[in-house]
């Protein structure tokens, strides 16, 4: 491993004679206030890669750079890049410069090194089929038992303009030793031309990939298919992540031969030794799909076997030996805009929102985002809270009023505790002057909502309560949720708030509940949480087709074990009437949990926060809002008696100081 670290380190430049600063608390993101922002990849523009001062010119003015150096994904990747960068974070140490890198798959066609360190059983497989007619090194056409797994069209491309493309599948050829077992190192990696299916036929291309040709025998040959996703323009390898990937001679999974390349970058005289960490894509909790087959046994198992999540044991071991291997001096994060993304709380030091919601919803699932954030916020025991939202609008609707979401976003983000991206100066959309301008937090996050009539109140909550897979009994003040233990393991339980009487207009749930046990393979300690999702029994159409109208009411919350969690659970309701509405919470594990309140309200989630030099409200509704500020912030001269607030929108109040 020394000695491929070393041809690594060659291929990116020279060592570079800076020392990493270790202290992170003198960072512009921790000691300059709200907003603070993060110059967001852009690492292909060419005016920026003209020389060194055009680069260092395309990041001034923002507080840490987050973007790719290292090729894993981008093979065209202009090779100065990770120099300039590493010399600008040693000449600027006030800035955070964090890696982007892909954390779930690799670039594999353009770089033999890749295949130096990773052996064949270190990369995710989709079921397979047994070779049916022995081959030679010359021989383009095989027979297989099934040729069904195989496609021409197996990865699709897809263009920022909309239209696809394919790719071919990739394929291993793996001879079998008489008990079975995969001899790895003999195997031979081929390129799909054509498929047979009524013969079973493939006809591919041979030696692909840095593999060489070998003959194979007729029943002790195992062929299978590549899981792979288009990024750059070519197909990515996932790595196998998972806690039953196949070991190599030296007894290496993936996930430890990642651990240490990662390692080598950081390293003093690494090609990144003086960057501040990592921020990772595509991380993921969870299998991509259901198909991968991670214990190589030929069967789909979607990184589940026996009851046990094998794909989420090896991800949170692969980040434990990360964050030693890097130590505590470097920040860590993962995505977290979905469910299936990173909930490793106090191993990493936060988390990515592409999205204010996610890459291509600026708004819709606004409670998920809120929900999401304070659990990490509120939860996580790390020395630093380092969370930002991406300021990506993907929809095309979203972008057509991209300075309205923008403002939205970043005011949201800014209540959350959360920095913010741009790709380019002066990256703030309008309605924030300048970074920090707002200051630090003055007082808590306030939810007027909360403070509107309770549709529920006076009534014992216990009764309009039933429980699926679960039961539900009083515990002094609270209710105890117990999983049935005849039930599915992963199956959730279930409880429905029923008949709620709802009144026309947007309606608020606020649900205040925790874990009384951790999540399946995890101690209390680890704070990994479990997700907590809602389901309406009755939403409104808004138009915008089935796939975006989902959006709207996608929400979710987490719990953990230290502390209840307040999640709230927004749903706009334009043009809708007054009836009764059913409301399902599916909670994740087997184990028990703690109900200690749910309160419901007409009324939109607004948020409110105080700051040193002003006062930031967020609308999430449809409608304008008028907001009583002076009532909520009583301690603040110069407020007005009330604000209106445009739908999807924010407003800024700055202080009024005296002497």
């Amino acid at each position: 491993m020394k000695i491929i670290r070393a041809l690594l380190f060659l291929l990116f430049g020279a060592v570079s004679a800076f020392a990493v600063d270790d202290d992170l608390s003198g960072k512009e993101v921790f000691t300059k206030g709200f907003p603070q922002l993060l110059a967001f990849r852009g690492e292909m523009a060419r005016a920026s890669h003209k020389d060194y001062a055009a680069w260092c010119g395309s990041v001034s003015g923002a507080s840490g750079v987050v973007r790719k150096f290292i090729p894993e994904e981008l093979p065209q990747l202009y090779a100065e890049s990770p120099g300039w960068a590493n010399r600008y974070a040693a000449e600027h140490p006030a800035v955070l410069m964090l890696l982007h890198l892909n954390g779930e798959s690799r670039q594999v066609l353009t770089d033999p090194e890749v295949h130096c360190r990773y052996f064949p059983g270190h990369w995710v497989y989709e079921p397979g089929t047994q070779l049916t007619g022995s081959i030679g090194l010359a021989d383009t056409e095989i027979s297989v038992q099934d040729a069904r797994p195989f496609k021409t069209n197996a990865y699709v491309n897809r263009e920022r303009d909309g239209t696809k493309s394919w790719f071919p599948h990739h394929i291993v050829l793996v001879p079998l030793d008489e008990k079975g077992k995969r001899l790895w190192y003999e195997s031979e990696y081929v390129i799909v031309k054509s498929v047979n299916y009524e013969r079973n036929t493939l006809t591919v291309d041979r030696g692909q990939i840095f593999s060489k040709a070998k003959a194979f025998k007729s029943g002790r040959t195992y062929v299978a298919p590549l899981a792979a996703g288009v990024w750059g323009g070519k197909p990515m390898w996932f790595y196998n992540l998972s806690s039953v990937c196949p070991a190599d001679s030296n007894g290496c999974r993936a996930a430890d031969i990642f651990v240490d390349e990662i390692a080598g970058w950081f390293a003093p005289g690494g090609i990144l030794s003086n960057f501040n960490g990592i921020a990772f894509d595509v991380n993921y909790w969870k299998v991509r799909d259901e198909s991968w087959d991670t214990d190589n046994d030929g069967q789909s198992d979607a990184g589940l076997i026996a009851d046990r999540n094998v794909w989420r044991e090896g991800d949170w071991g692969f980040l434990q030996k990360l964050r030693q291997a890097l130590g505590n001096d470097r920040l860590i994060t993962c995505d977290g805009q979905h469910e299936e993304n990173q909930q490793a709380v106090g191993v990493l030091d936060g988390i990515e929102s592409e999205g204010l919601v996610q890459h291509n919803d600026g708004f819709r699932g606004f409670s998920r985002t809120v929900n999401t954030h304070l659990y990490w916020q509120e939860n996580n025991t790390r020395k630093h809270d380092f969370r930002y939202v991406v300021l990506k609008l993907m929809d095309k609707n979203d972008e057509a009023r991209g300075d309205q979401l923008r403002r939205f976003g970043t005011a949201t983000a800014c209540c959350l505790g959360a920095f913010v991206t741009g790709t380019s100066a002066p990256f703030l959309p309008p309605g924030f002057s300048e970074p920090g301008s707002l200051g630090f937090p003055a007082g808590k996050l306030i939810r007027p909502a909360q403070n509107s009539p309770d549709l529920l109140a006076g009534t014992d909550l216990l009764q309009h309560l039933q429980g699926d897979s679960c039961l539900i009994v009083r515990q002094n003040d609270r209710l105890l949720i117990t999983a049935d233990p005849d039930r599915n393991a992963l199956q959730p339980m279930t409880v429905t708030l029923k008949n709620l009487n709802v009144p026309p207009g947007d309606l608020t749930i606020f649900v205040t509940m925790e874990a009384a046990d951790p999540l399946e393979g995890f101690t209390p300690d680890a704070r990994v949480p479990r997700l907590v999702q809602a389901e309406f029994s009755k939403v409104p159409d808004h138009g915008e087709g089935r796939r975006v109208n989902e959006f709207y009411t996608d929400l979710y919350g987490y719990i953990g074990t230290h502390s209840p969690s307040v999640m709230s659970f927004y749903l706009r309701r334009p043009g809708t009437g007054a009836g009764k509405m059913d409301i399902k919470f599916k909670i994740e594990g087997r184990g028990r949990a703690v109900l200690h309140a749910i309160t419901a309200h007409s009324a939109p989630d607004i948020l409110i926060r105080d700051f040193d030099c002003g006062v930031v409200a967020v609308n999430p509704a449809l409608d304008p809002v008028t907001v009583p500020v002076a009532s909520l912030l009583p301690g603040i001269s110069g407020l007005p008696e009330s604000l209106v607030i445009p739908p999807l929108d924010a407003q800024f109040i700055p202080r009024v100081r005296q002497d």
